[in-house]
């Protein structure tokens, strides 16, 4: 951000003496979420700002990561008044430095920069201020919940480092903070699940805060680069964390097996609205879809985040906007996860649509926290989904069954069943990727791995293993086609590191 004295033409238009508080000319990443631009500033931290420089004083003095008001003076068009807003300080994307001009003795004008220094915390975590809700929690006696732990998540990242994210236009001019606000729910000790909506980078500031009672500070452990999820780890140990019995100790959701969906299938939603507050309702599904590639393709612009290759689950009670949470079957066994996608409209703003992300999809995810190399196995490959009537009708598949005179193949076509009357046909292939020259586009899947795909596109990551030939069975051009795919290995999605350049 830009601060500078007050200038005698804004102190006049808006009837205020010099000297009265500081000019935010462009508020930047800790100030702007609350701070607007050519606001006056006239406290902070409790402290009464003159100038730059008795701001640069008090700057220095705040711990990293704790909160801090500010008052600054809003000019509305009748009348003034003072605004207090709470703000997080954050050095690790926003060093802080003082620019002053000064002459040369030849009468040159020069700028000199200097960093305002502030107290580093011991061996390096984050200085962090004594919680003051630590003696009412510890002491208050709240029953073990039944219900899963859910959690509302936010993300900070300054707009120049948010290399994966689609912005709004007004956060794509001069120096503002992107700020993106969502749902998780906690699905182990330390581990906390949401959407690529919410975290759709690791380069950021992330706060968890559990059911409006404790915040904590987490950090991205894995994002998936196919599916809308991510995993924030948090310290299951720490201060903060432990201050609430009950979520120390509380249920945690069943993430191992859920009965098969179907339409119809009633199911209870237990959520978090806008405002943090709990939900319940009573729902029931609509359909498991897989968007086709047409759809859930980025638009035109650079490289974006889109869901690919997992079933997605839509409610016949659609719920109101950004409302997410969790699907729970009657025996309270979680069926999916309500999360929010991130879509490019046409004319280039920033949409969002909710939808469930299925059970097996999680599973998976959780799969991997174990594991010392976070990796997911993936062919480069974007599936549609074929009906059985346009496979049988448009490319004649049951003349295959009839005319062949191979043994196998009429066995593998007699004995496939999909069980949803839907079939996966390669819509999509990565140039390069570990498929390329080996399937076409228009493929249909059969087989994989001598087992009948038939489960939908998540039953695939159960079979594939990164670096270990998988057979595919297709169906192309009226018959069947085997080819060996080698699976490569995904790692964590986003960018860590990104270099700046702010010019001479």
């Amino acid at each position: 951000g830009v601060f500078q004295d007050l200038p005698y033409a804004a102190a006049r238009a808006a009837q205020l003496p010099l000297g009265c508080g500081v000019m935010a000319t462009e508020s930047g990443f800790i100030f702007s979420p609350k701070v607007p631009d050519h606001a006056i500033i006239s406290e902070v931290a409790g402290k009464v700002v003159h100038s730059v420089a008795e701001m640069a004083k008090i700057l220095p003095t705040i711990a990293e990561g704790s909160y801090f008001e500010v008052r600054y003076i809003e000019k509305g068009k009748n009348a003034k008044r003072n605004v207090c807003r709470l703000l997080k300080m954050q050095r690790l994307f926003a060093p802080l430095a003082i620019i002053q001009e000064y002459r040369t003795e030849c009468g040159e004008l020069l700028w000199e920069r200097s960093e305002l220094p502030f107290p580093h915390p011991v061996g390096g975590a984050v200085a962090r201020q004594p919680s003051s809700l630590s003696a009412t929690c510890s002491s208050a006696e709240r029953p073990v919940k039944d219900a899963p732990t859910l959690a509302r998540v936010i993300f900070r990242t300054p707009c120049e480092l948010a290399t994966d994210i689609i912005l709004d236009r007004q956060e794509t001019s001069g120096t503002r903070t992107v700020e993106r606000c969502g749902v998780g729910f906690l699905a182990r000790r330390g581990i906390v699940i949401t959407d690529r909506h919410v975290v759709p980078q690791p380069l950021g500031d992330v706060e968890v805060t559990f059911m409006q009672e404790i915040t904590v500070q987490a950090k991205v452990l894995f994002l998936h680069p196919e599916h809308n999820l991510v995993l924030l780890s948090i310290d299951p140990l720490g201060e903060d964390y432990g201050v609430i019995p009950w979520l120390k100790d509380g249920e945690l959701p069943s993430l191992d097996s859920c009965p098969p969906l179907r339409s119809g299938t009633p199911l209870k939603f237990v959520g978090l609205d806008t405002y943090g507050h709990e939900v319940v309702r009573q729902v029931s599904v609509a359909a498991l879809v897989l968007p086709p590639a047409s759809v859930s393709a980025p638009a035109l612009g650079p490289p974006r985040f889109s869901e690919r290759n997992c079933e997605l689950l839509d409610l016949a009670e659609p719920l109101p906007t950004r409302w997410c949470g969790l699907l729970l079957t009657e025996q309270g066994s979680v069926a999916a996860f309500i999360a929010l996608f991130a879509c490019q409209m046409a004319n280039g703003g920033r949409g969002t649509r909710s939808a469930g992300i299925p059970l097996e999809a999680l599973s998976q995810l959780m799969r991997l926290v174990d594991r010392p190399s976070k990796v997911v196995p993936e062919l480069g490959v974007d599936f549609e989904e074929l009906t059985v009537a346009a496979l049988r009708r448009e490319r004649k598949f049951d003349e295959l069954a009839a005319t062949s005179t191979e043994g196998e193949q009429v066995a593998s076509l007699k004995d496939w069943s999909p069980a949803r009357q839907v079939v996966l046909c390669v819509c999509r292939l990565e140039k390069g990727g570990p498929a390329d020259g080996l399937i076409k586009e228009g493929d249909v899947l059969v087989r994989a791995a001598g087992n009948y795909v038939s489960d939908g596109v998540l039953s695939l990551a159960n079979i594939a293993t990164q670096g270990e030939k998988l057979k595919l069975q297709v169906f192309r051009s009226g018959a069947l086609t085997t080819v060996d795919a080698v699976p490569r290995a995904a790692g964590s999605d986003g960018s860590e590191q990104v270099v700046v350049w702010h010019g001479l």
